[in-house]
């Protein structure tokens, strides 16, 4: 009996996300669409069929649901074009992929104020949170729905994003180390 209850703590202490994290984001840049950039900092492969990206502050559905079959492996990255349609590349074989999201409910990313969550499933749902990242260029920072998810599940600090005052214009926000995650805004930074 005591076996099957450690067996069970084991089984809910594991990390749901695989390691799988938002990497980048690009949500400045003119003439393309926005882009998101995923990467598995696991040391295995991990399914992201059904998995979804959602900004939390715009109309209910307005999320991007990931219909990638192939897994990705351990540390590849995936691009996911926001409001796109194109040729999607999931090979992997070069450590890569790309993937356009269509024209169909989609997250609206600001360049003011804004936040990102990824989601284990193909709606947004608190216990499927497995990673976030707010930032905003005026603050204070307002936050959002996903904003306390994240701070509540130890994935974001309270009521915090990425000071992205003076940064200019037409840049990306990334991890400073790709991979790197230390739930905080220090790990962020602004690429031109």
């Amino acid at each position: 009996m005591a076996r099957r209850g450690l067996w069970t703590i084991a089984l809910l202490a594991s990390p749901l996300t695989a390691g799988v994290l938002i990497n980048e984001v690009s949500f400045d840049t003119s003439p393309g669409p926005d882009w998101v950039e995923l990467f598995n900092a696991s040391p295995a492969p991990c399914s992201i069929e059904g998995w979804s990206l959602d900004d939390s502050d715009t109309a209910s559905g307005n999320h991007v649901s990931l219909s990638v079959s192939t897994p990705l492996p351990a540390g590849a990255f995936l691009v996911v074009y926001i409001e796109a349609v194109g040729v999607d590349d999931t090979d992997f074989s070069d450590g890569k992929g790309v993937y356009h999201a269509g024209t169909g409910p989609t997250v609206a990313l600001a360049a003011t104020e804004d936040e990102l969550s990824l989601y284990n499933t193909t709606a947004p749902i608190p216990v499927g949170l497995v990673d976030f990242v707010a930032w905003v260029t005026q603050p204070p920072y307002g936050g959002a729905l996903d904003a306390s998810t994240a701070a509540a599940r130890g994935l974001w600090p309270a009521e915090t994003a990425v000071d992205l005052e003076d940064v200019g214009s037409n840049y990306a926000l990334g991890r400073a180390r790709d991979g790197q995650d230390t739930d905080t805004t220090a790990e962020w930074r602004a690429f031109s």
